[in-house]
């Protein structure tokens, strides 16, 4: 990217303007030994992902329970989590709580996921610490997303329209949530904030 400067006399004069370097799948690979925690890549830039919590943690694995059995009985897919890493592309490698992959796009899964899954869950504490990944979802093809808010007790579902994740439904903990994608899958959201 170059400005022009007016110089005192003459042409005016090109100036360069520095970008940053992004990183990418390599640098992340090379810089992110599994050992030393969970890291993520956004926008080239390493970003370390916090501890989950217990209460992470217990609410995950019950979402775990009911959306992996659903999937294995009827065999529907993959469900994987951390440390399952997703690259969405060169500059962008996130680690979603949950997701999804489809039998018929099965062939995204080498070592990692290579694009994107089908259905993400995210467990996290408020949307606007989320709004960078539900932008990359949205933007490269995750057709549904559903976004579990720890401190409200909410579970907010986004399907995407027009390359765009717009609400479908928002419940509370007295609520249930059905999937688009994941044909005959409900959840109670009593059975999970407990």
């Amino acid at each position: 990217m170059a400005a022009e400067r007016a110089p005192k006399s003459g042409k005016p004069k090109k100036l360069k303007v520095k970008q940053p370097k992004l990183m990418t799948f390599e640098d992340y690979a090379q810089l992110t030994p599994p050992e030393n925690g969970y890291y993520e890549l956004h926008n080239g830039r390493i970003i370390p992902i916090p501890k989950a919590t217990d209460a992470h943690q217990t609410l995950a694995l019950k979402l775990t329970l009911q959306l992996g059995n659903h999937i294995v009985k009827h065999k529907l897919g993959k469900l994987l989590s951390p440390p399952m890493t997703v690259v969405f592309s060169p500059n962008d490698i996130l680690q979603p709580d949950m997701l999804f992959v489809s039998n018929e796009r099965l062939s995204i899964i080498e070592h990692q996921v290579h694009g994107a899954p089908d259905f993400i869950i995210e467990i996290g504490n408020t949307e606007k610490a989320m709004s960078y990944r539900k932008h990359l979802f949205e933007t490269l093809g995750v057709y549904e997303y559903w976004l579990v808010n720890l401190n409200k007790q909410t579970i907010t579902q986004y399907e995407n329209v027009d390359d765009e994740l717009t609400i479908r439904t928002k419940i509370n903990r007295d609520g249930s949530l059905s999937s688009v994608i994941i044909e005959g899958f409900t959840v109670k959201a009593s059975d999970i904030f407990e």
